[in-house]
Parts: structure tokens; C-alpha cells; sequence
């Protein structure tokens, strides 16, 4: 079950002291977790952002939850959840970002995608609108991490070292430095891939973001077949040293040894 660390609501907008589990605060956006009753009280289909903004996420249709030694979690296979407009979580070209999805892939197929921020175009045949977008992991077993597009020097990053199904629970992170073209792909806090390569321009839009899913694969019928604990976004690129301590607490609170 989550756990109720004494959480309160303030007009409406879920909140913690997130100190007690040393996430950085600076720049955070979204905070979802399984863990916390003020995120996910066990029913229902809204995913309450804990941040303190009130960026909550909502399941196209009531997810399916199942739960491992240490708590609950979401399989994504057959939904999605949404979020708040693409351009409503303070991310610029400059800015840089970083995205945290506690996962656990069910199976590794092709034509997925883990979470997207559409561009201003939303989604369309030519550019696929791929603002911040995430295949992880494709059925090459490769783990891609695109920024305003695809799929060349400017716009991907990737990595054979994805987690298949034999893998456990990783805190996989999707980071751009703020004011730089350096894009990182981590996985439990450990850089995996880096593209200094100048980068595409984000631009995004006013679409909502796509967690498990996105229009360009299965809308919401996801393919996406994983699970799904913990999604956080912050609107500016964390340190090296707080990548590493963001993985380590997201997993610390769910009960996963780091």
C-alpha cells in the first residue's frame, strides 16, 4: 500500500516535505510517486503531483495497479496518463530539464514510447512533434531520448543500456544542462550516454504531456507494456551529484536497494 508520511492539501494542491527523502526542490515541476497516499490514494484515476504545483496526471481510463514486496505500482499496457500542456512546466531551449521514470519493463517491443512533451505543432507525420520524447526500451533493446525531433546528431541520444524484462526496478534519468547543447542519459544515477552535439530547439506546446504512451504510438491503447512507480520533471539540468541523489531516494523510498 503507499505510504502516508502526513502530507497536506492546500487549495486543492497535494504537497510533502520532500527534504525527508532529499529530492532537490530547486526547479521541480511534477513529483508523482506510488508510494505516497498524497499522490495516489490507492483508487481512482487522478495521479497527484506532490510537488506543491498541482501539476496532477490523469488516467485515460482507471489503471491497473499490482503491487511488488515494497508497494504498488501502474502497468501502462492498455493506457496512458496525462498530463498538464507540454509548455506549462517552465521548460525552454535554455532552461534544460531533467525527467526521472521509475520503471520496470513488462516486455521490449518497437513502436513505443515511455513519455512525451509535444512541440508546438503537437503531434504530426513530419516532425512525429517530439519535444522531449523517450523510447524506453525499444525492442532493439536500445533506449532513445529525443529532443525537438528525430532521429539525428541534433535531436538523439541513445544507448544499448536499456533494461529488458530480466531487469529490476531502475530510475532511469533524461537530462539537458541548462544553457548547453549537452544531452545525458542515465540509469540509477550513472550517466549511460551523452550527445554534445548541438541540439534541435524544443519549442514546445500546448499539447498535453503523454506519460505511457503518446499519439504517435497507440494514443491511448498503449503498447508501452511496463511498470511504472515514480515520474518526477524539473525546468533546469540537475548536477551529476544530485542525479545521483534524486535515483538513490526515488528508489530508497520505494524499497529498492540502491
Amino acid at each position: 500500500m503507499p505510504l502516508d508520511i502526513g502530507g497536506t492539501v492546500l487549495n486543492n494542491i497535494q504537497s510533502y516535505n520532500l527534504a525527508n527523502y532529499s529530492v532537490p526542490t530547486s526547479g521541480l515541476q511534477v513529483f508523482l510517486t506510488t508510494k505516497l497516499t498524497e499522490s495516489y490514494p490507492g483508487s481512482g484515476t487522478t495521479w497527484y503531483d506532490v510537488s506543491g504545483n498541482g501539476k496532477h496526471f490523469t488516467w485515460v481510463t482507471t489503471p491497473n495497479t499490482s503491487s511488488y514486496s515494497t508497494g504498488s505500482h501502474f502497468v501502462t499496457a492498455g493506457n496512458r496518463c496525462k498530463g498538464p500542456a507540454s509548455n506549462n512546466v517552465g521548460i525552454t531551449n535554455t532552461s534544460g530539464y531533467t525527467i526521472f521514470l521509475m520503471q520496470r519493463q513488462n516486455t521490449v517491443a518497437s513502436s513505443t514510447s515511455a513519455f512525451k512533451f509535444y512541440t508546438t505543432s503537437g503531434y504530426n507525420a513530419s516532425t512525429a512533434g517530439r519535444g522531449i520524447f523517450a523510447h524506453n526500451t525499444w525492442g532493439d533493446g536500445n533506449v532513445y531520448f529525443d529532443q525537438g525531433g528525430c532521429c539525428g546528431g541534433d535531436t538523439r541520444t541513445y544507448t544499448s543500456a536499456g533494461g529488458d524484462t530480466t531487469d529490476f526496478w531502475h530510475v532511469f534519468g533524461f537530462r539537458r544542462l541548462t544553457s548547453s547543447s549537452t544531452r545525458t542519459i542515465f540509469k540509477n544515477g550513472i550517466s549511460i550516454a551523452e550527445n554534445t552535439a548541438a541540439a534541435a530547439d524544443i519549442n514546445l506546446g500546448s499539447t498535453q504531456i503523454d506519460l505511457g504512451s503518446s499519439d504517435e504510438y497507440g494514443g491511448d491503447s498503449s503498447n508501452w507494456n511496463a511498470r511504472i512507480s515514480a515520474f518526477l520533471v524539473y525546468n533546469r539540468g540537475l548536477t551529476d551529484a544530485e542525479m545521483l541523489q534524486t535515483s538513490q531516494s526515488i528508489r530508497n523510498l520505494h524499497g529498492v536497494p540502491t
